[in-house]
């Protein structure tokens, strides 16, 4: 039994049960070594990521309730750390089956938030979870949404499927968190004067990194949810044009600035 069997749908409220005995072990098997292993470390890094993000939903879920939140943000980010136990379930038992090792079944580690002690508490906790959610998540919506474009096996389907679910619930409680922060006046100052520094960090550094690891398209690799580098910079890219700087200039934030700058720095198609 697979770990993401283990942690059952009533233990954490689960959406989706994946049947991994109809894991395509045969097309896996069938790659050659070298696209196997990439599949592999690409999902065991997800993994990893999924892991630092439990205990940073966790601490989010603290701050606001601290500080004061409506309670559908306080339960969909609750509800976001559970989920992110079983994302890092998910991704350790897929990235199994494409590399030669035995995975682990527990991490240690969480993400650590920005030191920013020149803002009061709340106004911490906003800039983290506009950085995590509104812009992170959002972007891993799109992201996976294109790899579910490509992406022809039916079990992989069923996977990457469980995964956006997910993600776009955690994107939509950002939204959510931040529409109301900037309807009561206080939000709108503390976030305009961080937005590209917290866009450095999420999409800045992610260009960044793919821009020195170029990736083509790889169809036999789709197949089973994988994309190269240069898609996902793409995809990025196009979620800051699309997406991102409409969404926040909607919520009533000025993103000239972020604009300009992310047409300076390439960030933009």
């Amino acid at each position: 039994m697979t770990l993401s069997e283990r942690i059952s749908p009533s233990s954490i409220g689960t959406r989706r049960v994946l049947g991994w005995q109809s894991a395509p072990r045969a097309a896996i098997a069938a790659l050659p070594a070298h696209k196997r292993l990439r599949i592999g470390a690409a999902w065991r890094f997800r993994m990893e990521q999924e892991h630092l993000a439990v205990g940073h939903f966790a601490r989010l879920v603290y701050e606001l309730a601290a500080t004061g939140a409506e309670p559908v943000v306080l339960a969909l980010l609750t509800r976001a750390a559970s989920d992110e136990v079983r994302h890092f379930a998910i991704c350790r038992d897929y990235a199994a089956l494409f590399v030669d090792e035995v995975l682990p079944e527990r991490l240690e580690g969480s993400a650590r938030p920005v030191p920013r002690p020149h803002l009061a508490r709340r106004e911490q906790a906003l800039l983290e979870v506009v950085e995590t959610c509104c812009v992170s998540e959002t972007l891993t919506g799109l992201y996976f949404t294109e790899m579910l474009a490509r992406t022809t096996d039916p079990f992989a389907r069923s996977l990457v499927e469980s995964l956006l679910e997910d993600e776009l619930h955690h994107g939509r409680v950002g939204w959510t968190h931040l529409t109301n922060a900037c309807r009561e006046g206080w939000g709108k100052p503390v976030v305009e004067a961080h937005l590209l520094e917290l866009f450095e960090r999420a999409v800045g550094s992610v260009l960044t990194l793919s821009a020195s690891r170029r990736e083509g398209d790889d169809l036999s690799m789709e197949a089973l949810a994988w994309l190269g580098n240069d898609t996902g910079a793409r995809i990025y890219r196009e979620g800051l044009r699309d997406m991102l700087l409409p969404g926040l200039a909607a919520v009533g934030l000025d993103v000239g600035a972020l604009r300009e700058a992310a047409h300076t720095r390439g960030w933009l198609p």
